[in-house]
Formats: C-alpha cells, structure tokens, sequence
C-alpha cells in the first residue's frame, strides 16, 4: 500500500470514527490525520506469535486498548498503570466491554508483577533507560 493510500484512510478514519464521536478540535483532528499509524505496528506480533495460552503483561496502559486487543489471541493479559484514576477508567472499560481474559491494575509497571510472573511477552510503553531487573524474571 502506498503513503497516499495510507493518507486517505488516516482521512476516513478521523471523519468516520473520530470526528464522528465528537472529537472538533481543528488541531487534534488534524495532528491525527498526520500521524502514520502504520508506521507504529509492531509486526513482529503478527502472524500468530501470541498464542491463546500466552500470558502477558503490558507496562504503560493507557485507555486499557493495547490490553484489550492483545487479549483476543493471547490466553491471559495484565496491564500496568501507575496514573491511579487513568487505571480505574480502563479497567472499568475493559470490565464494561466484558474483556474477562484481561486486567487493568494500578501500579509501578517497572517493578512488575511478580505474584504472576512468568509471562510469554512483555509490551512496554514506557521509557527508561535499562531493563528494570524485575520485567526479566
């Protein structure tokens, strides 16, 4: 797919799901439309390398979506958030929209969560400057 391609979905995209759900900020909407997404994927997570009896951990959940959609082909996904309020706002979206097989949990993601390590895969949305030890155990 070409960069013009790309463009015109961004552009369908924002008139039809965001500025369609009440987004009207000019610059918002336009900044949006900028951004190449599909530069962002990850594609090493395509192609089936999250199976259904892989447990992972996100550290840096945001909105709970990077959790919700790692849950459908993955068996188990916890999700890490330290910003309190933003937590219980995703989690009660993840509960709302009956996503049992994930979980949206309150704390410092740099310290993991040992009381349900292992995990088959760590996504980390954060920045740091070294793998804290506790996410390699």
């Amino acid at each position: 797919m070409s960069g013009t391609d790309y463009a015109d979905r961004r552009q369908l995209i924002n008139r039809n799901q965001i500025a369609a759900r009440g987004f009207r900020d000019e610059a918002f909407l336009s900044a949006f439309a900028k951004a190449p997404r599909e530069t962002y994927v990850d594609h090493r997570m395509d192609g089936g390398e999250v199976g259904a009896d892989d447990r992972l951990l996100e550290v840096g959940a945001v909105t709970g979506y990077a959790a919700a959609v790692l849950s459908r082909p993955a068996g188990q996904v916890h999700a890490i958030k330290w910003h309190e309020a933003l937590a219980r706002q995703a989690a009660a979206r993840i509960r709302e929209l009956a996503y049992d097989d994930c979980e949206i949990i309150t704390g410092d993601g740099l310290k993991g969560l040992p009381n349900e390590a292992s995990f088959d895969a760590i996504l980390v949305a954060v920045r740091f400057d070294s793998v804290p030890d506790a996410l390699k155990r």
